[in-house]
């Protein structure tokens, strides 16, 4: 059975508005920023050798019952705990979801693109949304706030037509969940 050998370098302390100067904010935020988007590439990589593993756990599972499709799952939310991640996997999604902060969810639009709703946002919160099948170009996944809350400033649903993986973090009521 493969393995997963990818390292997910670590983040800087993310920008905290209460404790820094404007200026200070600003910098970290920035750093932030580019350190997370250094990381796609890791987090793709990773979520390929999950997706290996996943599928050759249900290879050898045989019938793809529900129990061996939550087997896949921990299997592979194990796999990433050892490698250092405090993500929570969630099952494949295929359909709406409704997400909750820290969620890594893993998201098949092979058939049909899908709706998934952010939770209620809050300091440093996070969730990730996972190219599954690599099909989010052609069958997209529509991300909406919740209530009130914003995405990059806007109070309206985010169209995600690149295949890739991405991450929403909660920075304030001003600018919302911003993509990084």
């Amino acid at each position: 059975m493969s393995t997963i050998t990818q390292v997910i370098t670590t983040l800087p302390v993310a920008p905290d508005p209460a404790t820094m100067t404007p200026d200070a904010f600003s910098a970290a935020a920035a750093a932030y920023v580019i350190a997370q988007k250094d990381m796609v590439p890791e987090q793709n990589t990773m979520a390929g050798q999950m997706n290996t593993v996943s599928g050759e756990v249900n290879t050898n599972a045989g019938s793809a019952t529900a129990s061996e499709t939550s087997a896949a799952t921990s299997a592979a939310t194990a796999t990433a705990a050892a490698a250092g991640l405090a993500v929570p996997y969630t099952a494949v999604k295929t359909s709406a979801y409704i997400a909750v902060i820290g969620d890594a969810i893993p998201c098949d639009t092979s058939t049909a693109g899908f709706i998934v709703t952010l939770p209620a946002g809050v300091a440093n919160a996070e969730v990730t949304v996972i190219d599954y099948a690599k099909t989010f170009g052609s069958k997209n996944l529509v991300v909406v706030p919740d209530g009130t809350d914003k995405i990059s400033g806007v109070n309206d649903t985010f169209t995600v037509d690149l295949n890739g993986t991405f991450k929403f973090h909660w920075f304030d009521t001003i600018k919302g969940w911003v993509i990084i």
